[in-house]
């Protein structure tokens, strides 16, 4: 039987590992920096990764590109204060969390996840636009998205979702900023 790579989790899926994020970091000399607090953005889509972690190093960081992977919450980048974009989408996440010291985000992509509620993003005073297409929002009414009349956001996709209550016009879209 042949061993399996230690970067290697269940399923065939790979840990984010300080390691592997080192050997990222190495495949483009001229797009990073070795040094991680330098880098204002890093591009972990496409991995299989399953965790978001072992970003604490990356305080610099502005945008983080770290679409379709196996992430199921949004971890591990607390110390990602600089953070402006988020491209999650195309994950497992099921959540909207884990986003509280970014208060400088403008932009957040999170299509095609298995979100079921806008929630948490009312603190972030600077965000703009929020693409949250082909989730399961609205499946619950209301509720699911009501939160969005509390946000600053300018630009919304919500397309592809469950939202079917004709009262998302005047009771949240209406009376969003």
């Amino acid at each position: 039987k042949m061993a399996q790579d230690e970067d290697t989790d269940a399923l065939g899926s790979t840990k984010m590992t300080p390691e592997r994020i080192t050997k990222i970091l190495d495949s483009d000399k001229r797009m990073y920096y070795r040094t991680k607090e330098l880098n204002d953005k890093l591009y972990i889509h496409f991995q299989g990764f399953r965790k978001l972690q072992n970003l604490q190093e990356f305080t610099g960081l502005r945008t983080l590109y770290a679409e379709c992977n196996a992430f199921e919450e949004i971890e591990g980048i607390e110390k990602c204060t600089a953070l402006r974009s988020l491209f999650v989408q195309q994950n497992c996440i099921r959540r909207i969390s884990g986003l509280e010291n970014a208060l400088d985000l403008w932009s957040i992509n999170l299509s095609e996840n298995f979100i079921e509620k806008i929630e948490n993003l009312s603190h972030l005073r600077r965000l703009n636009s929020l693409t949250i297409a082909k989730n399961r929002v609205g499946w619950k009414g209301l509720g699911d998205y009501l939160h969005l009349k509390d946000t600053c956001i300018a630009t919304l996709d919500i397309q592809d979702n469950a939202i079917s209550d004709p009262e998302v016009l005047p009771e949240v879209l209406c009376k969003m900023q």
